[in-house]
This record gives structure tokens, C-alpha cells and sequence, in this order.
């Protein structure tokens, strides 16, 4: 049984293929299935991986714990934190640089769009960023295989994106 979109932060269980675990930041369309109490089981929410056909609305992640436990076709869970995005905004925020050159960007200077060079310069200053915050965990003894896999660091250079952007529309 699915619920319609609520206007809070709500958590559940996720479960994934190693691989494409969930970054905090990062905006997925979710389907949420809230499950009743049982004789055998307390209440609980699933938050189900699924595109917008499907029934999936967007909702940003706030919060990943990992479980620790994989089931018998190798998923991995979490237990996750959302929060509801419009359908808009979550289009603008997963890979804000994945625009054909020309195409205004939210947050562009003067309403002209990034040019090309523009957009390749943040890139690299992003990538640059997601490094020194590897370099940064490993440092404190807190870089796992995880933080190297290429959804994670990708994730991680798109946040820092998002902040450029941010910067380049407050100003």
C-alpha cells in the first residue's frame, strides 16, 4: 500500500545493489509504502526506489545508516531520512552542469547561461573539492570502499556544483 506524498521529513528502510547506495544530498524519486503493525512485526516504512512512471516523487536524502545487512540476492539496506522536492527543483539539483552548452543554469550570471568553458572550469574546481574531502576521511581513518565507488564520488562532485551554483545565484 503506497501513501501519497507527505510534506514532512519521514525515514524507512532502503534497500539497494551494492553500488548504488544512497548519498546524502543527493535527489531520487522514491515510492513510500507505509507497512501496519503485525502480530509478528512493529510498523515500519519501505522507501522503494522508482521513477516518476512508476510512481516515484522526488525527495532529497538527509540521512544514510547503513544496516549491515544484505539479503539473499545481495541488496544492502539503510535506514534512510527524507524530505519532499518539487518535481522541478529535483530536476535542477541532481546534475545541475548536465546541460547542453547554452542553456541558461539556475543561478546564471545575468540570465546568459554558463558558456562551456565556464561550466568545465566548475566541474573541475568540483571533482578537486571531492578529493580533498577524500583525502580529508582517509586522513581521519574514515574512507571505505564506498567513498571510491563512482555513484559516491560523482554524487559528491555534483554537491559541490550545487554550492557554485548557489554562490553564482546569491550574488
Amino acid at each position: 500500500m503506497s501513501a501519497p506524498k507527505e510534506e514532512t521529513n519521514m525515514n524507512g528502510l532502503h534497500s539497494c545493489k551494492p553500488g548504488n547506495e544512497p548519498i546524502v544530498g543527493q535527489v531520487k524519486t522514491f515510492v513510500v509504502i507505509h507497512n501496519p503493525a503485525t502480530e509478528n512485526k512493529k510498523a515500519w516504512t519501505k522507501i522503494k526506489s522508482a521513477s516518476a512512471d512508476q510512481g516515484g516523487t522526488p525527495y532529497r536524502i538527509t540521512s544514510v545508516t547503513p544496516t549491515g545487512f544484505t539479503d539473499s540476492y545481495g541488496n544492502i539496506s539503510f535506514n534512510i531520512d527524507i524530505e519532499p522536492q518539487s518535481a522541478s527543483s529535483a530536476q535542477d539539483r541532481q546534475h545541475p552542469l548536465d546541460r547542453p552548452s547554452g542553456l541558461p543554469l539556475q543561478g546564471s550570471v545575468n540570465g546568459t547561461g554558463l558558456d562551456e568553458r565556464q561550466r568545465a572550469i566548475i566541474r573541475q574546481h568540483s571533482q578537486s573539492m571531492a578529493l580533498e574531502v577524500l583525502k580529508l576521511k582517509h586522513a581521519l581513518g574514515e574512507l571505505t570502499l564506498v567513498d571510491l565507488s563512482p555513484v559516491k564520488l560523482r554524487a559528491l562532485a555534483d554537491y559541490f556544483d550545487d554550492d557554485v551554483l548557489g554562490a553564482i545565484s546569491t550574488s
